[in-house]
């Protein structure tokens, strides 16, 4: 069994409190990465972390490991869905900090974040 890295409440505290939303959340999310797993739900996060990471994941824009498999679908789909993911993208990239509303979501759900890495059972 792997042991979990464990932080202190004062430290977790601060992070949400007290440091920029910028490095915030990439030192919280890189606390759960040993977390992460493809064989449980939710990548083995809570629904806290999960919603996090998987935004923090659309940043930095994954590249297809198929481009041309990924144009063939993209093609398939209508102007409705193409016009519906456009403002989706809108919406995401012009948030002024994408950071500031992650660590204010991390704050509102702090009870759900780094649960094991804290020491709090389930």
């Amino acid at each position: 069994m792997t042991e979990r890295m464990r932080i202190a409440a004062s430290y977790f505290q601060r992070l949400i409190d007290d440091t920029p939303a910028s490095e915030a959340v990439g030192e919280i999310a890189g606390m759960w990465q040993p977390r992460v797993t493809l064989v449980e739900p939710w990548f083995g996060l809570s629904l806290p972390e999960h919603n996090v990471e998987l935004l923090l994941t659309y940043r930095v824009e994954v590249v297809p490991l198929e481009p041309d498999a990924v144009d063939r679908v993209v093609e398939s789909w209508d102007d409705a869905v193409l016009a519906q993911l456009a403002a989706l993208d809108r919406r995401v990239w012009n948030a002024r900090e994408v950071d500031e509303h992650l660590i204010d979501y991390l704050r509102r759900n702090q009870r759900e974040v780094l649960r094991p890495e804290r020491g709090i059972p389930d």
